[in-house]
């Protein structure tokens, strides 16, 4: 999906709303379970269930009549978000202080894990260096996304610059991956 408003940005990056996302993802679940889960009230949740909802990122897919309640199952879509070209440009302090929160929360959760030598904390750091074409280079961030979610349509080319829609497949340049990984929920 290409998120082309900064409000839809804002939506997905709230942390309620994104364990909210968490823990519908892989089955239905109703606003009652996820208060359960989240350690909620329900009435906490409703707002920001409608607005997902409201959204296209989380849907009803199913209803079950209780008494005189009707009980909605909601389940999150899977797909993966890129920003469109505008939206960067218009936000992009906005996005860079988003990305570094969650980068440096990551880091910082790595580096207790080194200082401790304790692995009790769930937290992954890896870099790695690749001699690779743009094309290549192009593919294997593809690849990377579609192992993160398989389900997805997870092709990158409309999230990379103008410029890189005819990748150049001649000239090799060595690129950087870095990979942070860590429970968000916790």
């Amino acid at each position: 999906m290409n998120i082309n408003e900064f409000a839809l940005y804002k939506l997905i990056c709230d942390p309620k709303r994104q364990n909210i996302l968490y823990y519908a993802t892989e089955q239905p679940i109703t606003v009652k379970e996820l208060a359960e889960k989240l350690n909620e009230k329900q009435s906490r949740l409703y707002y920001h269930v409608k607005k997902l909802e409201e959204a296209g990122i989380l849907e009803v897919v199913e209803t079950k009549a209780i008494g005189n309640l009707t009980e909605k199952y909601y389940q999150a879509n899977r797909t993966v978000y890129t920003l469109s070209d505008k939206l960067k440009k218009e936000h992009n302090d906005e996005i860079i202080n988003h990305t570094r929160h969650i980068i440096e929360t990551g880091l910082k959760r790595v580096h207790l894990n080194m200082k401790k030598d304790d692995h009790d904390e769930l937290a992954y750091l890896s870099t790695m260096y690749d001699n690779q074409t743009e094309e290549e280079w192009k593919r294997t961030c593809d690849n990377i996304l579609k192992q993160l979610n398989p389900s997805a349509d997870t092709k990158t080319s409309n999230s990379f610059s103008p410029a890189l829609a005819n990748p150049d497949s001649s000239k090799k340049s060595t690129y950087a991956y870095v990979i942070i990984s860590y429970p968000v929920n916790d």
